[in-house]
């Protein structure tokens, strides 16, 4: 038959997987224009190796389009990256990209309200979620974030167990050190 035919499966988690601006190729490729934006083939492999399906969202594309292809997800990825976050030359504000994982993550907490929506924020993702926190205040991360090179002991609380992101998890409790 015609695979056009077949009906998708949603019991198929789709999850959103944000583009960053490219400004490592802007800057190799500064003839290039400045409508790059790129995602890291080795989120969409992470995402895929699950069993979910991938969805790669530019960042840029229209607020109407964007919270339309958003609303058809089950989950977020803000992937790690070299995207620029803050402009500091410019008294710590926020960047055009920034200002728009904000409105995103604003929608997300939103959606949260009525439907559980998971966000991860992997480096620079978590940092696009600290900002966000902090009311996107670029000044956020600037103190008691230097943590290079250091290892810390993860202690899970019970509670870790009854959330709805791992409560439902079919592992091995006891093959993790809490």
């Amino acid at each position: 038959g015609n695979s056009a035919d077949k009906a998708v499966d949603s019991r198929i988690p789709v999850i959103a997987i944000i583009s960053q601006p490219a400004t490592t190729y802007q800057r190799q490729f500064p003839d290039g224009g400045g409508n790059f934006s790129e995602v890291v083939g080795s989120y969409v492999d992470w995402v895929e190796q699950t069993g979910a399906e991938a969805a790669l969202v530019p960042f840029d594309m229209p607020w109407h389009v964007l919270v339309k292809v958003l609303s058809n997800t089950q989950a977020l990825v803000l992937p790690g990256g070299a995207a620029e976050l803050v402009e500091f030359d410019k008294a710590n504000k926020t960047t055009e990209y920034m200002d728009r994982i904000h409105k995103i993550i604003e929608w997300a907490k939103l959606r949260n309200k009525k439907q559980y929506y998971p966000v991860w924020g992997t480096c620079l993702g978590f940092e696009e979620t600290v900002i966000s926190f902090a009311g996107n205040n670029g000044k956020a991360l600037l103190n008691g974030f230097d943590d290079k090179g250091k290892f810390h002991e993860v202690s899970l609380r019970p509670t870790f167990w009854k959330s709805k992101f791992f409560g439902n998890l079919d592992i091995e409790k006891k093959k993790i050190k809490s």
